[in-house]
């Protein structure tokens, strides 16, 4: 039933072109009828007033435009959809881009190029607590990065986690944190790491980002960068010492294929504009100029086209890259292979594969041009090149393999896959030879994780990539939802706060479970498929596994004129991929013969390209005993060790330098094995098979122990509808049992019975979870970046694309659960320095004495709730307003006082005086706060100026 309703008052109502639009009722019928105009940002109406249906229930608009577009949105007077879009929309329309949210920060990404980032803009954040701008700065980025600085302060773990769709702004958001901890934290005035950050991101760039129809430079490979630190004082900023970068997940299916308006990794684009150019670039002092006529033949590729060369750009972007890997300790001769490498995987797509007269069954490889180009530049032989493309081997009796001619589609095939796996290698030399570089030389503890992922995608043709992507992301949303509903919750319960239940609650555990669980989950259904059957693994029995699904909410299939495609209803939209070359890709045929190939190499680096591994392990973030103590989620355990021989259990992971010593003299004198960084918590354990069960199931190989799920995340199999949360309710609580899934004939009949081959699928989801670990280990600070609108236009604001984003990440949900508790949590340090103005000076200086910093604030408290306040005097109709405003806020810091407040309505009008404020009392007249729930704010905008911000208590 509608609310009761007056003429003149402004509502939100459902709106097809602006999400929600304002209006002003103008008549208010015997039944509820509402007859409403539009009304302008000026306040004027334009359009006819129109009636608004029965089924329709519009929101409250605020009535003081002043309160619309607060920094933090926990500051709305109310909370919902409508009100937090507008605020968004405001705030982007004047140019500021990052809106708090309590623990979690919105940014919306301006689209343009990037600007070098001020001195003066980060000077605005100080790391140390208790400066005064502190609590006055507006949200940015630099805030979560300052959080997390001060939370390695308490040497605790940090991470930092980047999540949002493809154009978000995620990679521009990753470079400000950067940028922050290179000018806070560096370790002295001549120190070269914070430019090796700078220039690492540049090679990352044009090996690892490219052109997509959302963004035009999109990463494309998941990234888990470790910053590492070493206290200094206890007061002051830690010292940046090292960088590592942990890639996974790399677009390689891109190198051979993609959507038409799309291109290819940048450095293909760079390195052929350059050729066309004649850019002379030279990596080193008194070193020979690179050798770009290998691109000349090879712009003409398959894999490129030469009409999507931005020339100006890409010359110039080549240009900074070759600067940027010198800056980066990368040895003459490593770069000269390196773009040798690039450019033989160019020359890849132009070999010609043909079968003998009369010989369908059989292929050979034509010895062309690009041929020799392929083998020169590799430094193999012809032979061996065909012997690899042409031919599989097939196990002969007393275990004497034999090699047997395979047919021109299936050498096509192999070919493609050669020049994906030759570039995935190549990326993880790169990768490694940076972290050489910049990683610190000794282990730190003091660590915090950049956490930079694909955003969800949905294109024209989604193929295993985007699965992947996208069951990545979902992952990822749903640790969301656990640490900021499901971990908040918990944490009122666990302080005997009581709260109302928050609606709506987006919950993705059943498509999680969709994804995942053994055996008859979609990715656990690939890997099956791939791995168990070889020769007779086929696409359409992939789809056939699907089946079991067909009444599910979240899939549907379609198996129309041969089509392959099904449609998975994601959080965010639903999905449709096409499944044809699914098994293909997840097998990458016969990478073992490539990795042969490359060992026969006559150059020392493709020659130790053989023996990277795309499997990279993921550092950790710090060995913190206490970690259970403060409650963190920490990585999960398997709960039965695998066999030895079988291809897909968890080994260790083997880093390109171990065991070689010839790497060493290639990378540069820093180089060393970085297997020495691994920590036993996550690394150096038994093998362990990677699991596809459903959470808790313990189904697949090992499984999770318990109710571990991907880092220690319980899932629930919950409903496919909104969750409603009663946190008073025992009954109510979220329930994190496993559910179970039916087990088709089809899937007994599939399921793998000895060793399995391993696949990009089972690769994936084994280095997924070791990154989701890691993030659970340490402390998360949220970035949820926005993208205004789809086309990507600068200052244009798209509130039905905005609104559908908040929607689905549940902002208006986030601002009711941290706003039905305390808000406001401010560090003991941040508190003192915010209410020691409330005091005499006296009682100022007497305080100051105590060295504890808990215990200072304590007593601090003590003196205002025992009247010691005489700079704050109410002179209003509210008794004693300011106990009950300093019990709130010391609670907000998390001190253990007495939570009672007085209650009835407090609108008074304070006078303020204070020893330094030469003036004397300043009046401050606070209205228009009855329909606030609880208390705002309370901070110190100076010294001698306090902002008191007060609403009626309950």
């Amino acid at each position: 039933r509608r609310m009761p309703y007056e003429p003149g008052q402004l509502l939100w109502v459902p709106d097809a072109e602006q999400a929600w639009a304002l209006v002003r009722v103008v008549k208010v019928g015997f039944l509820g009828d509402l007859s409403v105009e539009k009304v302008k940002a000026d306040g004027g109406s334009y359009g006819s007033p129109f009636s608004v249906s029965k089924g329709v229930q519009p929101a409250l608009a605020n009535p003081d435009p002043s309160t619309q577009a607060p920094h933090d949105l926990l500051d709305l007077p109310l909370v919902h959809e409508a009100t937090v879009l507008e605020a968004l929309h405001q705030r982007y329309s004047r140019g500021d881009l990052f809106t708090q949210c309590g623990r979690l920060l919105l940014s919306l990404n301006p689209f343009g190029n990037p600007k070098r980032v001020a001195d003066e803009d980060l000077r605005r954040y100080p790391v140390t607590c208790g400066s005064e701008t502190e609590l006055d700065s507006p949200p940015h980025v630099f805030t979560s990065a300052r959080e997390a600085l001060q939370g390695l302060l308490q040497s605790r773990p940090q991470c930092i986690v980047l999540t949002g769709e493809s154009g978000s702004g995620k990679t521009e958001c990753a470079r400000l944190l950067r940028a922050y901890f290179g000018f806070h934290c560096q370790l002295s005035d001549d120190s070269l790491l914070p430019k090796k950050l700078r220039d690492a991101a540049v090679v990352l760039e044009a090996f690892g980002n490219a052109v997509t129809a959302r963004n035009w430079n999109s990463s494309r490979f998941g990234s888990y960068a470790l910053v590492q630190f070493q206290m200094a004082t206890r007061h002051s900023a830690p010292r940046l010492v090292g960088h590592r970068t942990t890639r996974f997940l790399l677009d390689r299916g891109r190198v051979t294929s993609r959507c038409p308006d799309e291109r290819n990794f940048h450095i293909f684009y760079q390195c052929c504009g350059a050729a066309r150019h004649n850019v002379q670039a030279s990596p080193g002092d008194g070193a020979a100029c690179l050798d770009l006529d290998p691109f000349q033949s090879a712009s003409s590729s398959r894999y490129m086209s030469v009409s999507q060369i931005e020339e100006p750009r890409d010359v110039t972007a080549f240009r900074k890259t070759v600067a940027a890997m010198r800056e980066l300790d990368f040895e003459v001769d490593v770069i000269r292979t390196i773009f040798d490498v690039v450019a033989a995987v160019l020359e890849v797509g132009n070999l010609v594969l043909a079968s003998p007269d009369g010989q369908q069954s059989s292929s050979y490889l034509k010895k062309t041009a690009s041929c020799q180009s392929v083998c020169g530049l590799l430094g193999v032989a012809p032979a061996a090149l065909e012997g690899c493309l042409c031919y599989r081997v097939q196990p002969g009796r007393a275990d004497q393999p034999t090699e047997v001619p395979i047919n021109v589609m299936t050498a096509e095939l192999r070919r493609d896959s050669f020049a994906r796996f030759l570039f995935s290698r190549l990326f993880d030399i790169v990768v490694e030879t940076m972290n050489n570089s910049t990683e610190a030389d000794d282990d730190v503890d003091l660590t915090c994780g950049i956490f930079d992922f694909f955003g969800f995608e949905n294109l024209k043709v989604n193929s295993l990539q985007q699965l992947l992507v996208n069951f990545s992301s979902e992952n990822v949303q749903h640790f969301f939802n656990f640490y900021v509903f499901k971990g908040e919750i918990d944490l009122y319960r666990a302080e005997g706060i009581k709260i109302d239940p928050v609606d709506d609650v987006p919950s993705n555990a059943a498509l999680m479970s969709l994804l995942r669980e053994q055996p008859t989950g979609v990715l656990a259904a690939l890997h099956n498929e791939s791995a168990s059957r070889d020769a007779l693994a086929s696409d359409r029995a992939f789809m056939m596994r699907l089946g079991v699904h067909s009444d599910s909410n979240h899939l549907e299939l379609h198996q129309k004129d041969s089509a392959l495609r099904f449609v998975i209803r994601h959080h965010c939209e639903p999905v449709e991929y096409c499944a044809e070359q699914f098994v293909a890709l997840n097998l990458e045929l016969d990478s073992e013969r490539f990795t042969q190939l490359l060992a026969t190499s006559t150059k020392q680096l493709v020659e130790e390209m053989s023996q990277a591994t795309t499997a990279d392990h993921i550092p950790p973030l710090a060995r913190s005993p206490d970690a259970s103590k403060r409650g963190t989620l920490m990585p999960y355990t398997s709960a039965a060790p695998s066999t030895p021989n079988s291809a897909s259990s968890l080994s260790p992971s083997r880093s390109p330098l171990a065991g070689n010593p010839s790497r060493l003299s290639m990378m540069g004198p820093r180089a060393r094995p970085s297997s020495s960084n691994l920590s036993p918590g996550l690394h150096d354990s038994p093998q362990r098979p990677v699991s596809f069960g459903a959470p808790g199931s313990g189904a697949g190989g090992g499984g999770f122990r318990g109710r571990s799920f991907a880092g220690g995340m319980p899932v629930a199999s919950a409903p496919s509808s909104p969750t409603r949360f009663d946190v008073n309710s025992p009954a109510s609580r979220m329930s994190f049992a496993a559910g179970s899934a039916p087990v088709s004939p089809t899937a007994n009949r599939a399921a793998p019975s000895g060793p399995q081959r391993s696949t990009v699928v089972s690769t994936f989801i084994r280095d997924h979870d070791r990154v989701i670990g890691a993030v659970s280990a340490a402390k998360p600070h949220f970035i949820r970046c926005l993208r205004p609108n789809k086309s990507g236009i600068a200052k244009k604001f798209d509130r039905n694309f905005v609104s559908h984003q908040i929607a689905h990440l549940g902002v208006p949900q986030a601002v009711c659960i941290f706003r039905s508790g305390f808000p406001i949590r401010l560090l003991h340090e941040q508190a003192w320095a915010a209410f020691r103005c409330l005091v005499p000076v006296s009682v100022r200086r007497e305080l100051a004495t105590v060295r504890a910093m808990h215990i200072r604030c304590d007593r601090l408290l003590t003196r205002l709730s025992d009247g010691c306040c005489p700079a704050l005097k109410p002179v209003g109709s509210a008794p004693g307003p300011s106990q009950g405003m300093a019990r709130s806020a010391a609670k907000s810091a998390g001190d253990s006082a007495d939570s009672s407040q007085p209650s009835g309505p407090r609108r008074s009008i304070f006078a303020f005086a204070s020893p330094s404020t030469p003036r004397g009392p300043q009046a401050y007249n606070i209205d228009n706060i009855s329909s606030f729930p609880v208390v705002l704010s309370i901070r110190c905008r100076r010294p001698g100026v306090v902002e008191v911000a007060t609403f009626e208590d309950s």
